[in-house]
C-alpha cells in the first residue's frame, strides 16, 4: 500500500513539474521569439502599403489602427502616430 501511494506521488510530481516547464517556455516563447505586431496609426493606405511590401521579416507583423481603437494601443509592441505638424 506504501509503495502505491509513493507511486501516485511520483507520478503527480512529474506531472506538476511537466505543466510547470511547459508553462516557463510559453512565457519565454512570448516575451523572447513571439512575433513583433506593429501598429500605425493615422497613416495614408499607400504608405502603409509600402511598409508591408518592404516587410520581409516574417516574425513582424503590421497593422492599420484606427484613431478611435487607440484605447486597444496595448496590445501592440510598437505604435506609430502620424500626425500634422
Amino acid at each position: 500500500m506504501n509503495t502505491l501511494m509513493t507511486g501516485k506521488k511520483r507520478i503527480a510530481l512529474v506531472v506538476i513539474a511537466a505543466v510547470i516547464v511547459v508553462a516557463v517556455v510559453v512565457m519565454l516563447w512570448n516575451s523572447l521569439a513571439a512575433t513583433t505586431k506593429i501598429a500605425f496609426v493615422n497613416y495614408q493606405a499607400i504608405n502603409l502599403g509600402q511598409i508591408s511590401k518592404a516587410n520581409d521579416n516574417s516574425f513582424v507583423k503590421i497593422h492599420e489602427l484606427a484613431v478611435e481603437d487607440l484605447d486597444k494601443a496595448g496590445k501592440y509592441d510598437m505604435v506609430f502616430v502620424n500626425g500634422m505638424g
